[in-house]
């Protein structure tokens, strides 16, 4: 059987080490630390979901949802967001421009939440 992939970009070394401790060994995980990198990433692995800081520098999710959309291949990719700290507006534009979802907090049912969109 075939293991899932799930791009995690996030800036925060913590919640990166977190992210991968919630997830491994059921799914693998790639890992970008800002919004440039995590549009590459996305292109470059074709991840089967991507999990987004929304206020990440250098790009920020909103910037990166229009790149990563702009693929042809990536189109129906699952690009679940959040903020920290939380960001209604950044969100809501996210969500007009293609976000599959917003995760409100990122501890509270992540499993249960990726399975969904896998």
């Amino acid at each position: 059987m075939t293991s899932k992939t799930v791009l995690y970009v996030d800036h925060d070394l913590s919640r990166v080490e977190w992210f991968n401790q919630q997830v491994k060994p059921e799914l693998d995980v790639e890992t970008a630390f800002n919004g440039w990198d995590g549009v590459g990433a996305a292109i470059m692995y074709h991840p089967n979901l991507v999990v987004f800081n929304l206020g990440i520098s250098v790009m920020t999710g909103l910037e990166a949802i229009r790149l990563i959309r702009s693929e042809e291949s990536l189109k129906e990719l699952p690009f679940l967001g959040f903020t920290i700290p939380r960001d209604k507006f950044l969100e809501e534009a996210c969500m007009n421009e293609g976000c599959t979802t917003i995760l409100e907090d990122l501890s509270d049912g992540l499993s249960s939440i990726l399975k969904k969109h896998l």
